[in-house]
């Protein structure tokens, strides 16, 4: 401690002003990994979720022959397997 209060205080108002920064800056790093971890599942489920209705809409349209619909629906449906497969692979390296 040095003779000059002032100076005391000024030392001490840095301290915690870097502190609290520390803790800011870990606070807003785990609130972003968090969201981005979430964020990312919601849109693989969405995907596969719309790739299987659209399989199984494709199954229900009359325009197309069978052999075109059951094509159709049977790419859609692994399109949505291969992605829930590459995401779930993907969190594991991670």
């Amino acid at each position: 401690m040095s003779t000059n209060p002032q100076k005391d205080i000024r030392d001490l108002q840095r301290e915690l002003d870097k502190e609290q920064g520390h803790e800011r800056k870990a606070i807003v790093k785990t609130a972003s990994n968090k969201n981005q971890k979430a964020g990312s599942f919601d849109a693989i489920a969405v995907a596969v979720i719309g790739l299987v209705l659209s399989a199984v809409a494709v199954v229900s349209v009359g325009r197309m022959s069978e052999v075109d619909r059951r094509a159709l629906a049977i790419g859609l449906t692994s399109g949505a397997i291969g992605l829930a497969v590459g995401y779930g692979v993907g969190r594991i390296r991670r």
